[in-house]
């Protein structure tokens, strides 16, 4: 039996890192990300049988990627790669709004730097929330869909 989880492999928040739309080399980091959470999951239905037992099925993935960004100029619009807000928002002809992959990277601690990646070919910005702070920063909570299963590598 092998233990999971050790000191020398931990993971802090500067080794959590997000990016979206990318192609080849070119990554977009959302740098000011705070808070970030995501949820892997599937949904499960139970059936009840005539003998009184419960069959259990499996659903779809029902993945999510959620956090809160401070607000920055170039995160609400005039980014040249396509990944600013106002890039997420701009609905296409039939309605859907652009659907962008994401890899969201755990990176450990150590002078190792060895790296977890989550890795969704397709992503949808679901929600996105503009407030100012308390403590005065403008900030947005955004929300994407993670469409299938990661590939983790």
């Amino acid at each position: 039996m092998a233990d999971i989880g050790s000191l020398d492999k931990r993971v802090n928040s500067q080794g959590y890192s997000v990016y979206i739309n990318t192609s080849g080399s070119s990554q977009d980091e959302y740098v000011f990300m705070q808070n970030a959470s995501m949820s892997v999951s599937h949904s499960e239905f139970r059936e009840p049988t005539t003998s009184g037992i419960n069959v259990y099925y499996s659903g779809l993935p029902d993945n999510v990627l959620s956090g809160t960004l401070l607000f920055t100029t170039d995160f609400g619009n005039t980014n040249t790669n396509d990944t600013a807000l106002e890039d997420l928002l701009a609905a296409t002809n039939g309605g859907e709004y652009p659907i962008k992959p994401i890899y969201v990277k755990l990176t450990d601690n150590q002078s190792s730097a060895t790296t977890t990646t989550f890795y969704y070919s397709q992503a949808k910005l679901a929600s996105c929330t503009i407030y100012k702070g308390q403590e005065g920063a403008v900030k947005a909570d955004v929300t994407f869909v993670l469409f299938g299963n990661p590939a983790i590598s």
